[in-house]
């Protein structure tokens, strides 16, 4: 981003059409939950497309095809890049050429496990929330950081514990709606606690 406002108002208009499109999802949801009371949820969306015309249906697996694969290299760039770039160039110096090579990497690793995690769970919706759950992690220090000046170490600590959190909830197979808020609050909490312990 060219300057912290344009971030700003990057987030506010993400969050913006972030809704915009979870009401649309959801008025799909309530129609898929009208037309098929008894459903399993893993399986609403195939019932729901498999309803449709025979044209709209070829567009919809197209469109879900197009999301999930933006949304699969999207996240592996963005995933190793973290690694690579926010945490080891952070506490070790790095050449540019070696950055690259080490993204490539990640990437390679990151795919690895994500393809490992697909073949093992077979449950769509614990994935859905699990990641929900590690998303909204972020958000404190995220949005946080754009009012107030975060001390490195409150933000490590957040992000830590809220991560801890996030896999013994994960781990322990509880990841529903009533729980998947559960990291974002410690997390929360740990930020503005250690905001006000640390001195720097």
């Amino acid at each position: 981003a060219q300057s912290v406002g344009s971030v700003k108002r990057g987030f506010f208009y993400a969050a913006l059409s972030f809704l915009v499109i979870t009401f649309f999802i959801t008025i799909i949801g309530l129609i898929i939950k009208v037309n098929f009371p008894h459903i399993n949820p893993n399986d609403a969306m195939i019932s729901g497309f498999s309803s449709l015309p025979s044209g709209f249906l070829g567009l919809g697996i197209i469109a879900i095809l197009a999301a999930t694969m933006s949304t699969i290299d999207t996240g592996l760039i963005v995933s190793a890049l973290f690694i690579s770039r926010d945490i080891i160039s952070r506490y070790k110096t790095i050449s540019e050429e070696k950055l690259v090579k080490l993204t490539k990497q990640f990437i390679f690793l990151t795919w690895f496990f994500a393809t490992g995690v697909a073949i093992v769970t077979k449950n769509l919706i614990f994935v859905f929330y699990n990641l929900f759950s590690f998303i909204l992690i972020l958000a404190p220090a995220v949005v946080c950081s754009f009012f107030f000046h975060l001390k490195i170490r409150a933000i490590q600590y957040s992000l830590i514990l809220g991560m801890v959190s996030g896999l013994i909830l994960a781990l322990s197979g509880n990841v529903s709606s009533d729980y998947v808020l559960i990291p974002f609050f410690i997390s929360l909490i740990v930020l503005g606690i250690t905001q006000k312990l640390f001195k720097e």
